[in-house]
């Protein structure tokens, strides 16, 4: 990922784009980044027009779905090649280097690093201070929760329907799926998030909460295990008494 302490430019990026592909777990990550954007001041517009920050959160199930991810990458920088274009999701997660040669300006961030999407963006879209200090009217500076959570009255509820992550990841590591590869073992967000991230949603005025993620049903409340299902189960298997 990038150096978010690299991110400071002159002027800030004011009108942002987002492409988003795959699943509803890809929609529920980027409706938070959106979120984010617009309480920092910054227009979110449709994901091919012109803007000064482009999000593409990219997927990769398939190969067609990779081909369309590198093709909005390519698209987005056609349409606005002076954007700061960020790149995140399963396709980069699989194959970096392809988007690296492909663009490389753009700031490529994995879904092992994706934690930090909110900061990187919060970096870019930061008002810079001026000689006298922050330009006239910069939003304070959003920090740990905050951030996470950023929301005010310039928020549009673009749909009456929110998705909310509630599981990312999987481990049951089939041999013909690339998810756990991309996304990683299964583990699942704490309650107090959940709940959390739906009161934001139902505050924004969205009025049906759907609940999402990777393998939903091994959903355990913020307990999760780690490696392959599979060698769990024969581990069991194994350990347990032989009767007569």
């Amino acid at each position: 990922m990038s150096a978010v302490s690299e991110t400071a430019t002159e002027v800030a990026p004011r009108r942002a784009a987002i492409v988003n592909l795959g699943c509803k777990v890809n929609q529920s990550e980027v409706e938070v980044a959106a979120r984010l954007l617009r309480a920092r001041g910054v227009t979110v517009v449709g994901g091919y027009d012109r803007a000064d920050l482009v999000l593409v959160n990219t997927c990769t199930v398939t190969s067609e779905a990779d081909a369309k991810s590198r093709a909005a990458v390519r698209r987005a920088r056609r349409i606005n090649p002076g954007a700061e274009i960020v790149v995140t999701g399963c396709s980069v997660q699989t194959g970096r280097e392809a988007f690296a040669a492909l663009d490389p300006a753009a700031r490529l961030i994995d879904n092992r690093a994706k934690d930090g999407l909110l900061a990187e963006l919060e970096a870019l879209v930061a008002i810079p201070e001026g000689p006298a200090g922050p330009v006239a009217g910069a939003l304070p500076t959003l920090s740990g929760v905050e951030l996470a959570t950023a929301m005010d009255e310039r928020n549009v509820v673009e749909r009456t329907r929110a998705f909310v992550k509630v599981q990312d990841g999987c481990s049951f590591f089939c041999t013909y799926c690339i998810i756990p590869t991309a996304r990683g073992p299964e583990r699942s967000l704490p309650p107090e998030t959940v709940l959390a991230d739906v009161r934001r949603a139902v505050a924004a005025g969205h009025r049906e909460i759907v609940l999402t993620g990777i393998n939903i049903g091994t959903y355990d409340g913020g307990w999760s295990e780690r490696g392959s299902r599979g060698s769990m189960r024969s581990t069991l298997q194994i350990e347990q008494p032989v009767s007569a």
